[in-house]
């Protein structure tokens, strides 16, 4: 597999698309989505996992999981990075 990030990104990336598809349920995901300004209906992938994959691989590409990672915790502060 060939990544343009960094290892830890793509560690983040990769936990990150886990807490998601884990800790969240569907509705908090078109939430979250909505709060970042992100279309839900427009990320590719099927059911949560692949939702959250997608929306993992959106901020990924663009190189701001940070800014997902701080918008998982503003809105789930239960959630431990």
């Amino acid at each position: 597999m060939t990544s343009n990030c960094a290892p830890n990104d793509l560690e983040t990336a990769i936990q990150t698309q886990s807490i998601l598809a884990k800790r969240f349920d569907l509705e908090e995901l078109k939430t979250l989505c909505f709060r970042l300004g992100v279309n839900f209906d427009t990320l590719r992938g099927e059911g949560l996992d692949g939702k959250a994959r997608e929306l993992t691989a959106f901020f990924q590409r663009r190189q701001q999981i940070a800014q997902l990672v701080a918008a998982i915790r503003a809105y789930r502060p239960d959630i431990d990075f």
